[in-house]
């Protein structure tokens, strides 16, 4: 996540960083979701 974002901000892309914060949000929901971990 931290190398996606590092490439994200280096092409200085508002559009590009906007887009790749919502896939990690999106992500990040989805691990959340898993009923296997634990809080």
């Amino acid at each position: 996540m931290v190398e996606y974002l590092s490439q994200v901000l280096e092409d200085a892309d508002h559009n590009e960083l906007i887009r790749a914060l919502g896939n990690i949000a999106k992500g990040m929901a989805n691990v959340a979701k898993d009923p296997s971990l634990g809080r």
